[in-house]
C-alpha cells in the first residue's frame, strides 16, 4: 500500500522512542504554503500532498530536499469545482494508483471525488497527472456535505474515511466499507469513528453550537490503531491536534475511538457543568498557555497531524501558520515538522503515549 507509515507502524513494535531532542526541533518543510497535509514514501521519495495543485517531493523531510511539483487534474464534461482540499494518491497492492479528493463547489458545499491517472507514467512513480471519473460521496443540501477523506486498508477490507456532519451541530469522523478504490460497498453501513462529545475546547467557534472533528489520519501502533484529529475553526488560534485509540480499526458494537482526558481542576477550558473537571488532552495546541502542548510562540493553530517515521525515529508533520501572523489568512498554512516520542503501554494513561517537547 501507498502510506509507508501505515506499513512502518504496523511492522514496528509499540515502544518507540526517539532520542534525546536538541537543536532546531519545529522544523519548517518549505517556503511555500500548504494546507491540510498527508504524507507518504514511496520507492524511498517522501511525498506530501495537500489542498493546492502541487505536492512537496524529496529524499528527506526538510526544506534542503523537499521540491514543489505541480500536477495536472482533469475534468472531462463536468464544470471543475471550485478548490480542491485533500487530493489523496493511494496505491493497492496489484500496482493500480487511485486517488481521491473533496470538491468544493462553494460556500463549504462538498463532496467527495474519485480519480484515475491520466495517461501513462513510470511504473515506480506517483502519477503527476488525474483525470475526474465520479463522485463517491454526493452533497445533498440540508443533510451532508462530506470532506476530507482518505483509503485505509485494514484485514483485506479497504475502508474511507471522511469527515461528515450531523445535522447542524456537529461533524463526525466516519467510515465506508468499499468494493474497490472506485466503488463504495452500498450494502455497508456509514460507521460513526469518532464524534464531539460536548466538551467545550471542541466549539468550533465560542458561543456557537457547533462542535467539530475533522482531519483523520489513522496510523496502527502494535495492537492498537491511533487517529489523529483536528479540533476548531481552521482559521483561528483554537484549531488544534488530538489523538484517539481503539483496538480495532472499525470499533466494535457500535463503539467509537477513546479520547484522552485529562483532569481540568481549573476548568481552564470553561467547560458546562456536566463535563466540569475533565477536558481533551491535546497533543499541540495554540490556545491556551496554561494547558499542556502550547506551541503559539512557535506556530499556530497546528492540525492534520500525521505521525512518519524517517531514519528510524518518529516525527509529526501538520499544518500550522506563523506565529507572527495577524489574522490568519487559511491561504498561508505551512507544513512543519517536529520530533515525538512514542510509547505505547496498556499500563500507562494515554497521556504518556506521546511526549512532544517543550518548545521555548
Amino acid at each position: 500500500m501507498l502510506v509507508g507509515t501505515w506499513l512502518v507502524f504496523a511492522t514496528t513494535r509499540a515502544n518507540i522512542q526517539s532520542p534525546k531532542h536538541g537543536g532546531t526541533l519545529l522544523q519548517k518543510l518549505h517556503e511555500k504554503p500548504l494546507a491540510d497535509p498527508y504524507v507518504f514514501q514511496h520507492h524511498g521519495e517522501w511525498h506530501i500532498y495537500g489542498t493546492d495543485r502541487f505536492a512537496f517531493r524529496g529524499t528527506h523531510l526538510n526544506a534542503d530536499s523537499l521540491r514543489a511539483e505541480p500536477f495536472e487534474l482533469k475534468f472531462p464534461g463536468r464544470q471543475p469545482p471550485q478548490d480542491i482540499w485533500g487530493f489523496h494518491p493511494y496505491q493497492e497492492s496489484d500496482g493500480s494508483f487511485h486517488a481521491v479528493a473533496t470538491l468544493h463547489l462553494g460556500n463549504f458545499r462538498t463532496e467527495i471525488a474519485y480519480f484515475r491517472p491520466s495517461g501513462n507514467f513510470p511504473s515506480k512513480a506517483v502519477p503527476t497527472a488525474w483525470t475526474f471519473s465520479h463522485v463517491l460521496i454526493p452533497y445533498a443540501e440540508g443533510r451532508q456535505s462530506p470532506y476530507e477523506t482518505k483509503f485505509v486498508r485494514d484485514a483485506g477490507n479497504l475502508y474511507l474515511v471522511y469527515c461528515l456532519n450531523e445535522g447542524s451541530t456537529a461533524v463526525n469522523i466516519v467510515a465506508q466499507k468499499m468494493k474497490n478504490p472506485s466503488m463504495i460497498d452500498a450494502t455497508s453501513p456509514v460507521q460513526v469513528l469518532l464524534r464531539p462529545e460536548g466538551f467545550r475546547s471542541e466549539d468550533r467557534n465560542a458561543g456557537r453550537v457547533l462542535q467539530i472533528v475533522e482531519g483523520p489520519n489513522i496510523v496502527p501502533i502494535g495492537d492498537v490503531f491511533v487517529i489523529f484529529y483536528s479540533v476548531g475553526d481552521f482559521a483561528q488560534r483554537n484549531y488544534k491536534t488530538a489523538f484517539a485509540y481503539s483496538d480495532h480499526l472499525i470499533p466494535t458494537a457500535g463503539g467509537t475511538y477513546k479520547k484522552v482526558l485529562v483532569n481540568d481542576l481549573r476548568n481552564v477550558w470553561e467547560s458546562p457543568k456536566e463535563k466540569a473537571g475533565k477536558e481533551i488532552y491535546y497533543l499541540l495546541q495554540s490556545e491556551h498557555v496554561n494547558w499542556p502542548n502550547y506551541v503559539g510562540k512557535q506556530v499556530l493553530a497546528p492540525g492534520l497531524a500525521n505521525l512518519v517515521m524517517e531514519d528510524g525515529k518518529p516525527y509529526l508533520v501538520f499544518h500550522g501558520y506563523e506565529p507572527t501572523q495577524v489574522g490568519l489568512n487559511p491561504a498561508l498554512r505551512y507544513c512543519w515538522k517536529l520530533p515525538i516520542q512514542v510509547n505505547l503501554s496498556e499500563k500507562d494513561h494515554p497521556e504518556t503515549w506521546f511526549t512532544v517537547p517543550v518548545l521555548k
